[in-house]
Formats: C-alpha cells, sequence, structure tokens
C-alpha cells in the first residue's frame, strides 16, 4: 500500500479542529435521558459509600455494576468515569465538555494510528471524524458509546502489534479489550476475535508477554467478578415499554452507521427538510456499498496461503470475522440496526471502507474522477449535515423524538424553574418528551 506516511501537519491540525468544534462549541446542547441521568446518580451514590478494604479506609466505592439495558447487563466502566468526573465538578455541561474532548480525541487518536498502520493517507482519519453519529454519541453521558474510543484504541494498538510485535501496543489492546467487557454486551464480537487471533496466530508473542496480560487478566477478573455477581444497580427501561424486534442476522451489511449521517430523528421533528439537506444526507450512504466491496476483497484473502498474508491482510479478515460474530450475536439477541448497536464494533467497518477506497485508488479508470470526486461529494454532504444538524439543535433546544429529546440545558434551565415550587404547592407540575424551551 505505499511507503509508510509520515506525520504531516495538514491532517492532525484538520483532527485536533475537529475534536475542539465538536466538543466544546454548544456541550449544553447534548442529548440527556433516562440513563444518563441514572448513571450520574449511581456514581454519586457510589462516592459517598465508603470502603474498607484490607484495613485500608477509602471515601468512596468502586461501583460494582452498570444499568440494565433492553439487552442485558451493562458494565459499571462508565460508572466509574462519571464518579472521577463528580470529584472535579457537579456540573453535567461542564463534564459533557471533558468527556466529549477526551472521548472525541482518543477516537482521532486511534484512526490515524490505524491510518498509520496500514499505510494510508493521514487524510483518512479526519474525513471519518465528520460523522454527526460521532458528534451525538461522543457528547453524551452515557456508557454505551464508550465503546467507540476504546475500540479504536483497541484495534489500533493490535494493528500496530501485528506489524511492531513490541509489548506495549499489545498491552494497551488488551487493557481496551478488557474495558469494553465492562461496558456493554456488543463487544463480545470484538473481543472474541481479537483474542482469538492472538491466541492462534500470535501464540508466540502472547507466551513472551505472558506476565503483563496475567496481570491485566487478574485486574480484569476482579472487576468483572465483581460486576458479574452483582444485580445491576439502576433499571433504565422499567418506565418503557418492552422493546421486541427481528433477528439482527443480516445487521452487518449496515455497519458503516457511522460513516453516514442519514439521521432520521431529523425529518421526523422538523418536517421537510431542505433539499440541499435531503441530498446530502443521501449522497453520505455511500460508505454503505463501499464497506460491502470492502468485505468481498477481505473474503478473497481467505483463500491464500496463511503463512503469505501481511499484517493488513490479517487485519481486514479480522473485520470480517467481527462482522460474521456480529451477525450472530444480533440474530441471536434480536438486536435491530440502530447505530447504538455498533459503538463497539463500528471500527472494523472503517477498515473495510478504508480497505476498499484504498484498493479503488489503485485500480480504478482515471482515480481522480472516479474515486477522488465522489470523496470530495461526500466530504462536502457530511461537513453540511454536521453542521446543519449542530446549528439546528441549539436553534431549537433538541427535537421532538426519544432519539435525542431536549437538550440538557434545557432541562438544567426546567429543573430550577421547578424548584422554585415549594413541595407543598397546589400546582401540579408535568412534561413531556418533548421541547421545553421557550
Amino acid at each position: 500500500m505505499g511507503a509508510k506516511p509520515s506525520i504531516r501537519a495538514g491532517p492532525v491540525l484538520a483532527l485536533l479542529a475537529i475534536v475542539l468544534i465538536t466538543g466544546l462549541l454548544f456541550p449544553g446542547d447534548a442529548m440527556f435521558m433516562s440513563d444518563e441521568a441514572l448513571l450520574l446518580e449511581h456514581a454519586l451514590i457510589a462516592n459517598h459509600q465508603p470502603l474498607n478494604v484490607f484495613g485500608i479506609s477509602l471515601p468512596f466505592t468502586p461501583a460494582r455494576a452498570g444499568l440494565q439495558g433492553f439487552r442485558g447487563y451493562e458494565g459499571p466502566f462508565a460508572v466509574w468515569v462519571y464518579q472521577i468526573f463528580l470529584l472535579m465538578t457537579h456540573n453535567p455541561i461542564v463534564m459533557v465538555a471533558v468527556r466529549a474532548v477526551l472521548v472525541s480525541a482518543s477516537t482521532a487518536l486511534g484512526l490515524a494510528w490505524l491510518a498509520r498502520s496500514m499505510r494510508l493517507s493521514p487524510w483518512y482519519a479526519p474525513l471519518s471524524m465528520l460523522s454527526p453519529w460521532l458528534w451525538v454519541y461522543n457528547r453524551a453521558l452515557w456508557d454505551n458509546s464508550f465503546g467507540i474510543p476504546l475500540a479504536a484504541i483497541a484495534v489500533a494498538a493490535y494493528a500496530d502489534f501485528l506489524i511492531t510485535r513490541r509489548r506495549w501496543p499489545l498491552v494497551l489492546a488488551a487493557v481496551s479489550l478488557a474495558a469494553m467487557s465492562l461496558v456493554h454486551l456488543m463487544s463480545a464480537p470484538l473481543i472474541a476475535a481479537l483474542g482469538l487471533h492472538a491466541l492462534l496466530f500470535e501464540r508466540r508473542s502472547v507466551a513472551r508477554f505472558r506476565w503483563g496480560l496475567l496481570l491485566i487478566g487478574i485486574l480484569w477478573f476482579c472487576a468483572f467478578s465483581r460486576y458479574f455477581q452483582t444485580p445491576p444497580i439502576g433499571n433504565s427501561v422499567e418506565n418503557l415499554p418492552n422493546v421486541t424486534t427481528e433477528p439482527g442476522w443480516w445487521n452487518p451489511l449496515l455497519g458503516g452507521h457511522h460513516l453516514t449521517a442519514a439521521f432520521d430523528w431529523l425529518p421526523s421533528t422538523y418536517g421537510h427538510l431542505p433539499l440541499i439537506l435531503v441530498v446530502c444526507q443521501a449522497i453520505t450512504l455511500l460508505p454503505h456499498p463501499v464497506v460491502w466491496m470492502g468485505m468481498g476483497l477481505a473474503a478473497l484473502r481467505v483463500r491464500r496461503p496463511w503463512r503469505s498474508l501481511t499484517p493488513v491482510d490479517h487485519l481486514v479478515l479480522l473485520a470480517l470475522a467481527v462482522a460474521a460474530l456480529q451477525s450472530v450475536l444480533d440474530g441471536m439477541v434480536r438486536v435491530g440496526p440502530e447505530p447504538l448497536y455498533f459503538n463497539a464494533t463500528w471500527i472494523v467497518y472503517v477498515i473495510l471502507a478504508w480497505y476498499a477506497v484504498d484498493a479503488l485508488c489503485r485500480w480504478a479508470w482515471k482515480p481522480a474522477i472516479t474515486v477522488h470526486l465522489p470523496v470530495a461529494a461526500y466530504v462536502a454532504a457530511m461537513t453540511v449535515v454536521l453542521g446543519y444538524s449542530i446549528l439546528l439543535i441549539h436553534h431549537n433546544g433538541g427535537t421532538r423524538s426519544i432519539d435525542y429529546g431536549t437538550v440538557l440545558e434545557d432541562q438544567m434551565r426546567a429543573a430550577r424553574r421547578i424548584q422554585q415550587f415549594s413541595p407543598k404547592s397546589p400546582i401540579d407540575i408535568t412534561y413531556s418528551q418533548s421541547l421545553l424551551s421557550g
């Protein structure tokens, strides 16, 4: 795939701008629903519960478990993070800004590192960061979306290890995968694929670094066993209807979700959208067929002798294996194709898309017309939809749908107004999932 690219100022500055703008612009416009409130509540409670371990007293207790979601129990990782946040501030808007910058920066680092390992142009990373889905999830004080940066770092670190055989990338990948297991069940396909690959094809390296990996395993077992034996500390779905859906056997075909800007809640909330936005949203669907092409190209690598496979070949085959395992998991637990269910595996579809685009650049007739021009149109469309979404939500204070809802700042303003009334007041305060501003 060409010479290994050096660090260039342009892509780095572009990544920095995207991280800062999407993270710090209007942090009060973040979505804030039942899960976010429950996570902060339980983090606050855990911070006020003393713990005595081996005669050592701590003023707080690390949470043992997370919430109960539609598809099983969620791990305590997010609660641990918010326990740390609460030591610094009790202002949710400040937490949103801090979380958004940290998560976006980690995701950007993972993408840039991955592009370098795959010997691709460093511009692949900032172009993939233009996703409005990343903007929404990176700012949400949620648990599920921690899978986005952890998956990016885990895969990028493992890709570096496949190339360099250095110890610290393998250890970092193991730490990231261990953390993912304490976030959500949906991380299982990625953890299983990378774990099995390491055991089957990298046994010597695993044996060479066994003590560091063993320590990570022991710490993970201590945390996971406490989580596994503890009931969820909150039920995020107790007041919501039971959700059932068709088996998600075909969900990986929509794995390019996070590379698109097809927000279905924009038209459902604001009615007819401007024609330019509709066209831009349609253009951003291009990654879906590109991912399918990447799957096909990866499948062709299966026929090669294993000893002749390059590290990049192993990486794209791992991506294909994760997609296959996700198909099995989503089919068994009846998970729908919503983007939130790809937060732990999104990075493998980025790999497949990058792999296909790189192949097109090398094989296509007149790449400047057949590849570069569509990519430029895609980047422009993603930028338009991202900017429009940011400004529209800021102007309207959110959406009239459960997919996003009223923005955090307006909810805080409404809470302050409600607190002005005495509990004995004859005024009955009621509200629904709608815009509270104005």
